[in-house]
């Protein structure tokens, strides 16, 4: 993505400043994200930016965070009767 199309999209300062209000409001806790350093509020063991989207969805770095998909489960038993 390019610095435009961020720009065009970016959240307003008053929205922002809604959202911190209302997570703190809540409990949630501030914490800096490990990878873009940027604000995060936790809300249980969800990540939300300051602008209510969840961090897993606009980290630049969200990627690192992923775990590799684990095969099916292997039916050991045989064939499953119905």
């Amino acid at each position: 993505m390019t610095a435009d199309l961020f720009d065009k999209y970016r959240v307003p300062d008053e929205i922002r400043k809604r959202f911190r209000t209302v997570f703190m409001a809540m409990g949630a806790q501030q914490r800096e994200c490990r990878l873009c350093k940027r604000a995060i509020w936790f809300i249980g063991k969800n990540p939300f930016s300051d602008d209510g989207v969840s961090h897993f969805a606009d980290c630049p770095e969200a990627e690192k965070f992923r775990r590799a998909k684990l095969s099916p489960p292997v039916n050991l038993t045989g064939p499953q009767k119905v």
